[in-house]
């Protein structure tokens, strides 16, 4: 019995520490499609999948996102707010036909591929990112 309160009273600090935290954090993967690129198998976010892409008079584009959705603006303009979707966490801009070139656009954003983490990071189309945004430190 102790070692049952014990086991209790140590998953409600837990828990506590986690409601406590100020991490969000959301994972998907980008893959080609015939007009753009397809965000698929999201976890974490309100949605699963986003298809976006660049008009063809603009092809210098980036795709951004956050976990409430996506949106697309013009390479390296400053707008960073949809009226749906709230600022983006990070924005997306093809490097090439296999990848995707990703910068974070808020304060506490980081970015993980693979085994790597940065604010910026080329994404292999097919892989997963994760995208985790430390709420407190974007305030």
């Amino acid at each position: 019995m102790k070692s049952l309160t014990a086991l209790l009273a140590v998953s409600l600090c837990a828990a506590t520490v986690f409601a406590g935290s100020s991490v969000r954090s959301y994972r998907f993967t980008p893959r080609a499609v015939e007009h753009g690129v397809s965000f698929a198998d999201a976890q974490g976010a309100h949605w699963t999948h986003l298809d976006l892409g660049c008009p063809t008079e603009m092809p210098a584009c980036e795709m951004r996102v956050n976990d409430h959705g996506g949106y697309m603006t013009r390479l390296h303009e400053t707008h960073n707010e949809n009226r749906e979707n709230g600022p983006a966490d990070v924005a997306f801009a093809k490097k090439d036909a296999n990848t995707l070139r990703a910068r974070c656009l808020t304060a506490g954003c980081s970015l993980k591929v693979g085994e790597k983490i940065s604010n910026r990071i080329d994404v292999p189309l097919g892989t997963e990112i994760e995208v985790r945004v430390d709420e407190a430190a974007a305030q």
